[in-house]
């Protein structure tokens, strides 16, 4: 399950937080980062009759050349954001993408390509 603290959302959220409506109307959903949290991911096995839960984080990143592939990772990579994006007027829509371009870049690596950390929490458990 996808960690909280990665670059990926950060930039994410906050393009969206300063350009979109987040009020507009989406179909219901879990909360995104549910099972990155061990507490809820061990309540919610051990409900299911799973046994001895252990995790692992896992140091994820994510690399590209461009800015715009953030973009298409975003699109294409994730369900809801898009969704929420999509679902913005145009303007709004557009600055949401700018500010996740130009946000992008301060992740670049020297004269290199971006590199946004994607961290996640590797769960395994035992079926009683």
């Amino acid at each position: 399950a996808w960690a909280p603290d990665g670059d990926f959302f950060a930039l994410v959220g906050q393009a969206v937080q300063a350009h979109a409506d987040t009020g507009v109307p989406l179909p219901p959903a879990p909360p995104i980062f549910r099972f990155g949290d061990e507490g809820e991911c061990r309540s919610a096995l051990l409900a299911a009759g799973f046994a001895e839960p252990g995790f692992r984080r896992l140091p994820l990143e994510w690399t590209g050349d461009e800015p715009e592939a953030v973009l298409g990772l975003l699109y294409r990579g994730t369900v809801r954001t898009p969704m929420l994006i999509e679902a913005q007027a145009p303007e709004a829509r557009a600055a949401v993408e700018r500010a996740i371009l130009r946000g992008a870049e301060r992740y670049r690596q020297g004269g290199g390509g971006i590199v946004l950390r994607w961290p996640a929490l590797l769960t395994a458990a035992r079926r009683n």
